[in-house]
């Protein structure tokens, strides 16, 4: 596969940041990132942008990859070692691939820092955006720009979404909605185990205008350095250029205390918190995203009414919970550890203990069924 070209073009609809890809077999393609006309002084000319999802799909068609551009230097010498880590964070099949034909090419910073927030409207993010706007640093880039991809299927909605707009005026930051084809072109798991990729090339793609890119963390790294639903302690670096840095944000923070600490005592946060993936722009209150956060929220202090739900809460949804899934007995078994160091002794608090309880009784019984017992039915 070869990274072959890459050039930026305007229209009324927007400005684009376009790649041409040639694979081995098949037809030359184009991938793209869209940004609103507003921002066309943000979005960069340069091929880095597109060298971490190119790297990420040679490696999951086990071509190799050839670019034909210069590349940040800072990013050309990580390629080998950034290989490593997709092969280590990625549990969708991944295989080395060889790298050819790059040239390094260092280029200077920009004059004036300015930083911008990768925003997904879930908890980490506004775990992230709360700590930034509200305790801002010194030393550090102040936060301007709110980015948020909005689809990796086709072209950007017509206007930035209604509760988008809502979160940049009350936080005073500029919104950069995002689109793409990528999706289109590449049908792998960009929202998933491929995530760390997709945010590492949004962010350098604005590195026309913007010298630091904010990444909230999902969940705090593992042994590896891996992080959650973000770069990873690692990643970072790796894919940072001498002209965009990239940073893992809120690693300091576990979810419930990121829920309990921030976000239910925000209004803003509480209303405009987005976990859910199946419905436009709204949670559904069925998943199991849904279903973990409205545990989670409930233990923190939040009342049934205020729960960001299409279908409204109620506390018997914990009783059916799927205590299978990973993320609902994490928090099961956080939140009854929050109401235990709150002190608090209620109905809720009962019923989350007698979930995880059912919880860890599933746990124990997989894992004597692993180990070849003879395990009672449910």
């Amino acid at each position: 596969m070869e990274l072959a070209t890459v050039y930026r073009e305007a229209g009324q609809d927007g400005v684009r940041l376009a790649a041409t890809f040639r694979p081995e077999r098949g037809d030359e393609f184009c991938v793209h990132f869209q940004f609103p006309i507003e921002a066309r002084h943000l979005v960069d000319r340069e091929s880095d942008a597109f060298v971490p999802i190119g790297l990420a799909a040679a490696m999951a068609s086990g071509e190799s990859l050839r670019i034909a551009m210069p590349v940040s230097s800072a990013l050309a010498g990580n390629l080998d070692d950034l290989q490593d880590l997709f092969l280590l964070s990625a549990p969708t099949p991944l295989s080395r691939v060889r790298v050819e034909g790059v040239v390094p090419r260092a280029r200077p910073a920009l004059d004036a820092p300015v930083a911008a927030l990768l925003f997904g409207g879930g908890v980490a993010s506004w775990y992230s955006l709360l700590k930034h706007v509200n305790i801002p640093l010194p030393d550090e880039a102040p936060l301007s720009f709110l980015a948020h991809v909005t689809s990796l299927s086709g072209p950007r909605p017509a206007s930035v979404p209604a509760w988008i707009a809502e979160i940049s005026a009350a936080t005073r930051l500029e919104p950069v909605c995002v689109s793409s084809n990528l999706a289109t072109r590449f049908p792998l798991d960009w929202w998933g185990t491929l995530r760390p990729a997709l945010l590492a090339s949004v962010g350098l793609a604005l590195g026309g205008g913007i010298n630091r890119v904010i990444v909230p963390s999902a969940r705090p790294p593992d042994a590896q350095g891996v992080g959650g639903g973000g770069l990873g302690v690692l990643l970072p670096r790796l894919m940072s250029s001498e002209r965009i840095r990239l940073a893992e944000d809120g690693l300091e923070a576990g979810r419930m205390e990121k829920i309990g600490l921030v976000i239910r005592p925000d209004p803003l946060a509480l209303r405009n918190l987005r976990v859910c993936h199946h419905g436009p722009d709204a949670n559904c209150g069925e998943c199991a995203d849904c279903i973990r956060t409205g545990i989670e929220l409930r233990a923190a202090g939040a009342e049934p009414g205020e729960l960001p739900f299409v279908r409204p809460w109620t506390d018997a949804a914990i009783d059916v919970a799927d205590t299978g899934d990973p993320g609902i007995r994490r928090a099961l078994e956080e939140g009854l550890e929050w109401l235990r160091r709150e002190g608090a002794k209620s109905a809720l608090a009962d019923r989350i203990e007698a979930a995880w309880r059912r919880s860890e009784i599933r746990l124990a019984k997989a894992m004597l069924k692993r180990a070849g017992a003879d395990v009672p039915a449910d």
